[in-house]
Formats: structure tokens, sequence, C-alpha cells
């Protein structure tokens, strides 16, 4: 593990059984990257290519069939508070408030009060959810359900952030504000994170760098380097010639896994 690397995954191969087919599925092969401490990756592919399923053998919810994975230099042998997770389901409690259910993950942790209700109160105003401390879930959008969500995983302040697709239930204005404040407040906070996505435009402009998978079994095809410095990106670097290609090659690249992937389907089929 080189010096500065938070996420270290080395050989990873990892197989599962379908649960209504009963049939082995070879989902990851031979996954090899390493995430910098502070650094904001990306995983895009197409679907099916094991990108949640990485996500969900880093968080300790899964174990690799083959190889390894080591967060700050140690191995993943289950769940720990270095790592928290966002699901793209909106995994908050219905009976608690949005002010309780931001201070549960405190709790279980034994934060003495007074200091959970400063940390509380600093990811409600961090995550624009002032004036909702006491509203239920069901009072509120999913927009603001997931900033919950994230603002709940932010409080226990982990290392290491998995995030799932945690936009893709939204609408598209939702979303783009919300991917929008996400990048801001990654410059404001020391968190490493690692964001799947399917959308390239989504990986683009929040990823330091993109790890681009192929189609099942997934693995590394490439790993680029975002041209544009994470201080220097917003709505306006999606005009920049630079980003521009940058983002045409992520598409380009992603695109010809997916064909690839549909016209194996078809010759299978036929």
């Amino acid at each position: 593990m080189e010096m500065g690397s938070q996420i270290c995954v080395r050989n990873v191969t990892h197989f599962y059984t379908n649960r209504y087919t009963r049939e082995t599925v070879l989902a990851l092969k031979d996954v090899s990257f390493e995430v910098d401490q502070g650094e904001f990756v990306c995983i895009i592919g197409p679907s099916g290519c094991g990108k949640s399923t990485l996500l969900y053998l880093i968080a300790g919810l899964m174990k690799p069939t083959m190889g390894e994975i080591r967060v700050d230099d140690r191995p993943v042998t289950g769940p720990g508070p270095d790592r928290g997770m966002v699901f793209q389901e909106f995994a908050i409690l219905p009976w608690r408030t949005v002010w309780r259910n931001i201070s549960h993950g405190l709790e279980i942790q034994g934060v003495p009060r007074e200091k959970r209700d400063e940390i509380v109160r600093r990811y409600i105003q961090l995550i624009g959810l002032e004036g909702f401390e006491n509203k239920y879930p069901y009072e509120l959008s999913g927009g603001m359900k997931q900033r919950v969500a994230l603002a709940r995983t932010l409080a226990c302040n982990p290392k290491v952030v998995l995030m799932d697709e945690p936009f893709a239930a939204l609408d598209v204005q939702t979303r783009i504000t919300l991917r929008n404040e996400l990048l801001k407040l990654s410059l404001q906070l020391s968190n490493t994170i690692l964001f799947v996505t399917h959308s390239v435009d989504e990986a683009a402009l929040l990823g330091d760098r993109v790890i681009v998978m192929t189609k099942r079994p997934g693995q590394v095809k490439e790993i680029v380097q975002n041209p544009i410095p994470r201080r220097e990106r917003n709505e306006r670097t999606l005009e920049d010639p630079a980003f521009i290609r940058y983002r045409n090659h992520l598409f380009q690249s992603v695109r010809a896994e997916v064909q690839t992937a549909e016209y194996e389907e078809l010759v299978q089929r036929s």
C-alpha cells in the first residue's frame, strides 16, 4: 500500500449465487486499485458489472471470494466505524425526526448528549436541513430524505464514505442540486469518498479520478484523472473544452463496454 493510500483493493475476485436460479455468477475478476486519503473517486460501468458489489466488499458487508481489501493498511474483515455508507434507497428511520435520525449513529457510539447535539447542529447547517429538524421522514421530499441520510453518515465522521448511487432515485433537478452541494461539501471535509454512479456526467464532475469498469465480470478497464482540480469544478466547468474532452472519453469508454455486453447477450439468445 503506497504512502497516503486510504483504500487498497488487491486482486479481488468475487462470485455470488443467484438466489432465484441458484447459478454461480462471477461478478468481479482480479480488481485492483488504490484511493488516496481525502480523494473523491467515482466508479462507473455497465449495469451488472459489480460496482455496488465492490462497494459492499469495501464496507465489509460481504467478503471477497479471493483477494484482499485494506483500509488504513488494515484488512477489512467486516463493517467498522472507519467506513460509512450512503445507499440509493432512503435508509432513514421512519419513527425518528430529522434531528434524531442524524444523531442515531452518535448515540450508538456513546457520544455524550452535549457533544452529540453540537455535531448534529453542524451537519444540519452544512447540508441545508435548517427548519426541518423536527420533521419526520414522511414529511420530507426524496431529496431531503437523502440529505438526512448523508448527514447521518457524515456526522459519525468516518474516514471513508461509500456512496452507492445515492441520487439515482431523485428527479433530474434535485439530483443536479445535490451533486453540486456534495462537491462543495467535500471541499470542507477531509473524508475519502468512493462514489458509484451510472451517470457519466455525475462521475466526470465529482470525481478527482474515475474508475471505469468493464462489462461483467467487472474488471478495471482504466482509471482517468480529472483535468480540472476539485476546487475549480462547478456548473461552468461543463463548458470547459478540457472537461468536455475528458467527459467524452469517459462516455465512449463506458459505451464500448455496454455495446459489447449487448452484443454478447444477443449472440447468446440467437
